[in-house]
């Protein structure tokens, strides 16, 4: 049998073991390690023979006078150590690894170790005079040659020629002695040595017969390759004769073959135009189907498919996304679950009323697997798919528009308040600006009467109400935006003492408030009235955080920040004075996902109708325009804190206050007066005349116009309101700049807008006198126009 090419190392010693039962079948399919195995176990057998004919001699050394014993005690042991590199050579080539048994070692190893050990004994005995080491190498070599082929056999002889060649070069030069084993020649008593002879001729018969055992070995195996190539010759007709009939018999299938190929290539071909346009079909189809699908996909509205048995086929993206699920978590799910249950028994009669080619359409909520619910619109179209019939569902997230829409409500709301706010105001300006100046005529005309005496008492009643209700009406028009901001300089410290006044009352007694104010009056220029309103926001919202009661701390300081400071880089303001303003409240809170949005208009926490959202909005807005800014704060259950920056004048507390020039405020000139309210014309009128002027009146916008014309060399100034029945005051002056580009005008009014302003600049408007005023601001407006006939530079303010 034949040994597998891999295999164990103890499979392998198990198959030498057989060698005795015809083992030998084919020397090429042995590996490498096989073959130097067999070659290490014949070298051992002739180290060990010549090693026992070396003890005997040493044994019998006295008698063999020609021998060396030095010399053959050392041939001894290098026998010795010979039989011992053979025999672990033995072992290697048994026991190598089946990945390495046909390693290119075990080809070179044995011929090349051969070559080495006989060169040294034929040295020994003696190179030309005892040739048996070249003798049983060229025997080698014969083997070496058939066993490993020629490459080995030729490095083997390379190698014994060189060592041959290199102790013969030193026993010529006399560095080696020749034939060191022999002291003489192997004569004793004059012939030839017995026990020499006998030494010699057995080593000599035992290679030869080891030589010709391995060549009649080789024989056999050379013998046993050319029975089997014979035999595999022989094989190979057997097939080549079956092949041919195999030929015949496939040409001849070939050519029915190609009949039925033919025949059948025709009706394929037939069939292939068939299949062909219905491909085309069916791919105008898949696209179609592909378009539909991406567009599905794509589609900003939720799409789902739902089965007659009404639950969820499928669903594309936006439908996932709008209810925060996964296809796996919608998909075969009863639609109606993902809808408000009180909505369910609609969705259930838009269904059962479907028509094919028709559409309904409801407004509905969706709900979602948390519990949260959004308002929606669907739309359900009826289909049929493979014979069972369905619908499709549109849904839209309508949560945007609803919020829109509220805020637009909201917006409309607060627009129609502003609108009432600034009518209102309009009309309590005129009342109050009445009962103000008649009030300061009195004032003026019984100032004489003793201190604290009645009428002076009552004076200061009518003058402290009236303040108060100019001061609410100022702030009805800043709440209505009806009149640009009132830019000026004022003291923080002041508002936030004001503030303190206002919201002692509308915190309530549960709100404890401290304070930590700074003794600096922390001057700064912009809307002392729009500053409040949003200081006063701050405290209302602080106080609804806390319900229950709870603590308000205000703090207030000046600071300086770096010019490369951040915060600095955020605000718009050319310096780096700044007051900050804490206000901290230890209520409930403000969320972490809505910290973002608390400056954003329309946004509040409260509930419907406990808040705008704008409060703070505004409040922002106006700090950005004064370059300031308000930083938030808050921690759940812990409380929040609003810090206010605002820029300061600087050098302000050094600034000296200039004297205010003081001017008369009578005079003789005519002017022409346009107010349609009776109360206030009349006093106006009087107030006018009480000073020196000649005052003519006039109802409305047309009667004034016409009184200018008739008369316009004889008047010296224009005094109008600016809202007037039928002509306006505005268009009043229009008319009268129409006609004399120069004429000094005044309007006068407590609701006018920026824009407004500036359109009216635009036409020439020089002055305008804000209602209500006090006598003095009124006649001091009069004086500086009729005297410098210059824009009035507070005009905007």
């Amino acid at each position: 049998h034949r040994e597998p090419s891999k295999g164990t190392s103890e499979s392998r010693v198990l198959s030498f073991s057989n060698w005795g039962a015809g083992y030998f079948e084919s020397l090429d399919e042995w590996p490498l390690a096989r073959k130097a195995f067999l070659v290490s176990v014949a070298a051992i057998f002739l180290v060990l023979y010549s090693g026992a004919l070396l003890w005997l001699a040493w044994a019998y050394v006295d008698q063999l006078t020609f021998i060396d014993p030095e010399v053959l005690l050392f041939q001894l042991k290098a026998t010795g150590c010979t039989a011992l590199v053979w025999f672990l050579f033995s072992l290697l080539s048994a026991f190598a690894p089946a990945k390495y048994e046909n390693s290119p070692f075990f080809c070179h190893m044995p011929i090349q170790f051969y070559a080495f050990s006989n060169s040294v004994y034929g040295y020994m005995l003696g190179l030309l005079t005892m040739p048996f080491g070249i003798i049983a190498f060229l025997t080698g070599l014969f083997f070496s040659f058939l066993v490993f082929g020629l490459p080995p056999t030729l490095w083997g002889a390379a190698t014994f020629l060189i060592l041959l060649t290199g102790l013969n070069f030193a026993e010529q030069l006399h560095l080696i002695p020749y034939g060191p084993l022999f002291k003489s020649s192997p004569v004793v008593d004059g012939q030839l040595s017995g026990a020499w002879f006998l030494g010699a001729g057995t080593v000599s018969a035992a290679g030869l017969f080891i030589a010709s055992a391995l060549g009649l070995f080789i024989v056999r195996q050379l013998r046993l390759r050319d029975q089997i190539l014979e035999e595999n010759r022989e094989k190979m007709l057997e097939v080549n004769q079956r092949l041919r009939l195999a030929a015949d018999e496939n040409e001849k299938a070939r050519d029915e073959l190609e009949d039925r190929v033919l025949e059948r290539t025709e009706e394929l071909t037939r069939a292939n135009e068939k299949l062909h346009s219905e491909i085309e079909a069916r791919i105008r189809a898949s696209h179609e189907l592909g378009s539909i699908t991406e567009a599905m996909e794509s589609a900003v509205e939720g799409m789902v498919r739902v089965g007659e048995d009404g639950l969820i086929q499928s669903a594309n993206s936006a439908f996932l996304t709008m209810y925060r699920e996964s296809s796996g978590a919608i998909l075969g799910t009863p639609a109606n679950d993902w809808i408000r249950p009180k909505d369910r028994g609609n969705v259930i009669r838009a269904i059962m009323g479907l028509r094919k080619g028709k559409k309904k359409e409801l407004v509905t909520r969706g709900i979602r697997s948390d519990g949260s619910s959004f308002p929606q619109e669907i739309a359900f179209v009826e289909h049929e798919h493979w014979g069972e019939r369905g619908h499709y569902r549109f849904i839209r997230d309508t949560t945007l528009q609803t919020k829109l829409s509220e805020q637009l409500n909201q917006a409309l709301k607060l627009d129609a308040v502003g609108q009432l706010a600034g009518g209102v105001a309009h009309d309590f300006n005129n009342l109050l600006m009445a009962i103000l100046t008649s009030n300061e005529q009195l004032q003026e005309r019984f100032g004489q009467e003793a201190e604290g005496s009645e009428s002076v008492e009552l004076m200061d009643v009518i003058e402290m109400a009236g303040k108060k209700a100019r001061d609410l009406t100022a702030r009805l028009l800043d709440f209505g935006r009806v009149q640009p901001s009132s830019l000026m300089d004022f003291s923080l410290a002041q508002s936030i003492g004001n503030m303190m006044d206002l919201q002692s009352s509308a915190l309530g007694t549960l709100i404890e408030v401290e304070t930590d104010l700074c003794a600096d009056p922390l001057p700064t220029r912009g809307d002392p009235a729009r500053f409040d309103s949003g200081l006063l926001n701050i405290a209302l919202n602080a106080r609804d955080a806390m319900a229950d009661g709870g603590r308000l701390s205000i703090r207030s300081r000046r600071i300086r920040i770096a010019k490369d400071d951040p915060l600095l880089s955020d605000l718009a303001s050319r310096t780096t004075e700044f007051a900050r303003i804490d206000v901290a409240d230890d209520g409930q809170g403000i969320a972490p996902e809505n910290m973002d949005k608390i400056l954003d208009p329309f946004f509040t926490t409260k509930p419907v109708g406990k808040g705008t959202g704008l409060g703070l909005s505004v409040f922002a807005a106006y700090l950005r325009e004064i370059g300031g800014a308000i930083r938030v704060q808050s921690t759940l259950e812990v409380g929040t804190t609003c810090s206010i920056f605002v820029p300061l004048l600087e050098g302000e507390s050094e600034k000296e206050v200039t004297p205010e020039r003081v001017i008369s405020l009578e005079g003789s000139e005519h002017i022409l007066l346009g107010e349609d309210e009776e109360v206030v014309a009349r006093t106006l009128k009087m107030l006018l005349s009480h000073s020196g002027y000649r005052v003519t009146r006039c109802r409305n916008g047309r009667e004034l116009v016409e009184a200018f014309k008739a008369s316009r060399d004889e008047l010296d100034l224009v005094l109008t309101d600016f809202r007037m029945p039928g002509l306006s005051g505005a268009d009043a002056f229009a008319e009268i700049k129409r006609i004399d580009p120069n004429f000094p005008v005044i309007l006068m009014s407590g609701n006018i807008s920026l824009p407004d302003i500036d359109r009216l600049i635009a036409q020439g408007l020089r002055a305008i006198l804000r209602k209500p005023c006090s006598r003095r601001e009124l006649l001091s407006k009069v004086r500086d126009v009729l005297d410098s006939g210059a824009v009035d530079p507070d005009i905007r303010s």
